[in-house]
C-alpha cells in the first residue's frame, strides 16, 4: 500500500494552524528539522509521507517508533475499507476479542494458558 503525499494542508492540520501559516512557515520547519525537504516544492510543496513520519518519530525510543508505525498502518488500512466493512459482525467479534485480551491481560486471552490461569485462580 502506498501512502498518499503529505501536503501543506497536512502541515497545517498537524500544527493546528491555518493553511496560510503553513505556506509561510514550512521552510522554517525544514530548517529546524521538523520536516524533511519536500519532494516537490514548485507551487505548493509536497512531501513523502514516510519521510515525514521518520523525521517526526526520530526522537522516540525504538520500541515506541515501532508501536507508532503499527498504529499508523492500522489507521491507513482502516481508512481504505468501505465504511460498512468497519461495522461488520467479523469486526465486532475481533473488537470483543481484543477487549477481552486487553482487559484481562495478554496471558488470559491465550487459550493455551487457560490451565495455568485456572490453577492460579484456585490457589
Amino acid at each position: 500500500m502506498s501512502l498518499s503525499p503529505y501536503t501543506i494542508d497536512d502541515v497545517a492540520a498537524d500544527y493546528d494552524r491555518t493553511r496560510d501559516w503553513a505556506s509561510r512557515n514550512w521552510r522554517d520547519l525544514v530548517k529546524k528539522g521538523r520536516l524533511p525537504q519536500p519532494i516537490e516544492d514548485t507551487g505548493s510543496p509536497v512531501w513523502d509521507r514516510a519521510q515525514v513520519y521518520a523525521v517526526r518519530d526520530k526522537p522516540l525510543p525504538a520500541a515506541t517508533r515501532a508501536i507508532v508505525a503499527a498504529h499508523r498502518a492500522a489507521f491507513d488500512v482502516a481508512h481504505t475499507l468501505p465504511r460498512e466493512a468497519l461495522h461488520s459482525d467479523e469486526v465486532a467479534k475481533d473488537r470483543a476479542r481484543l477487549d477481552r485480551h486487553f482487559s484481562r491481560g495478554a496471558s488470559d486471552a491465550n487459550p493455551a494458558s487457560a490451565p495455568a490461569n485456572k490453577q492460579r485462580e484456585q490457589a
